[in-house]
């Protein structure tokens, strides 16, 4: 006769939360150098990742001015990228543009002059698209 065995399989799993590893002020500007260097962020988005990561609160604006200093963060040119992507690559109007700006944490009148030059879109037939 076989004896039943409780397997490590069997046992009931509890997943422990894992503590995001907080960084002092030299490795969070490395943090910042890579996060920014996989894709474009606004000021917003760079601070909201670099707040996750800080061991001291105090660092994160000493960095974002840093990367402001050096050219890395810029929300008009950022602004201005995202809306003709949008545009261009997706066909979205002005309303949709200003609004997923927002979302990325870019200010409102940033966001509105990023779309100021938009031309009204044309359908295939020629015919002007609503915005």
């Amino acid at each position: 006769m076989l004896e039943s065995r409780a397997m490590p399989s069997d046992a009931p799993r509890t997943r422990k939360q894992r503590q995001p590893k907080l960084l002092d002020a030299e490795a969070l500007w490395s943090y910042a150098l890579k996060i920014l260097g996989m894709r474009a962020l606004s000021t917003g988005e760079a601070r909201d990742k670099l707040k996750r990561k800080a061991e001291n609160a105090d660092d994160i604006e000493g960095i974002i001015s840093r990367l402001r200093d050096h050219g890395y963060l810029n929300d008009t040119r950022f602004a201005e990228s995202y809306a003709r992507a949008r545009r261009e690559g997706e066909g979205f109007g002005k309303m949709r543009v200003i609004r997923d700006l927002r979302q990325r944490r870019v200010a409102p009148g940033v966001a509105e002059e990023a779309v100021k030059e938009f031309e009204p879109m044309k359908s295939p037939d020629g015919k002007l698209t609503p915005d």
